[in-house]
């Protein structure tokens, strides 16, 4: 398969009002109507109790492109480990499964990717609430948009913009090269704060280039 997309489905959520099995069909039907079809789609159920396991067995059951893994609850950082070890694919990519995505996002993504050839690329998302209402159509891309930034520009703008908390470190918007991420990155599973940030710190100091995709195809609720 081109792309691996790894999606967490967290367990620590179902205490709360936010429980995924409200928004997982929605999340799961985004990735699986995409217009690019070549997809490996590895779902890591941490240890729910709500509904949402069976209803990833259905998608499971239903299309040979998903794998359904399951662990006890272990947090989002272990989860994202285990789909990284498992990833074969050409590319890999995250989503959060109370989030969904543009039904052409892929395959203007991997368009792209192989027009650059970059190690990593970022898209841009869309904060909304869960009625669908916006809450922040985001431009953090800066001056930095559709452009390839080299090692120097992401040491000294890319990371700069972060530090200044001008830039969300999101790893879902993030779409890499497995041979970029595969036995060299994990996350921290020793932290249950701010895990996307140090990940992507790490990543970003230690690839030559990266695309900032001003297209705003991830829909963050």
């Amino acid at each position: 398969k081109d792309i691996e997309i790894i999606i967490v489905n967290d367990g620590s959520k179902d205490t709360s009002k936010e429980k995924i099995e409200k928004y997982l069909k929605k999340c799961l039907d985004s990735i699986t109507n995409q217009s690019y079809k070549n997809l490996e789609i590895i779902i890591i159920d941490d240890g729910s109790t709500d509904n949402s396991l069976e209803i990833a067995k259905g998608f499971e059951k239903n299309d040979s492109r998903i794998k359904l893994l399951t662990q006890k609850n272990s947090g989002v950082s272990e989860a994202r480990n285990v789909g990284i070890k498992g990833a074969t694919g050409r590319y890999i990519t995250f989503l959060d499964a109370d989030d969904y995505i543009e039904h052409n996002m892929y395959e203007k993504i991997i368009k792209k990717m192989e027009e650059t050839n970059v190690e990593l690329l970022r898209c841009n998302f869309i904060k909304e609430d869960e009625e669908g209402n916006i809450i922040k159509s985001n431009n953090d891309l800066l001056d930095l948009s559709n452009k390839i930034l080299d090692k120097s520009e992401i040491n000294n703008k890319l990371l700069l913009n972060i530090f200044e908390d001008k830039l969300p470190t999101y790893v879902c918007l993030l779409f890499a090269k497995t041979e970029t991420i595969k036995n060299k990155l994990e996350f921290r599973t020793d932290i249950r704060m701010m895990e996307d940030l140090i990940f992507c710190l790490e990543l970003y100091m230690n690839i030559k280039q990266i695309y900032l995709f001003d297209f705003k195809c991830y829909h963050y609720v």
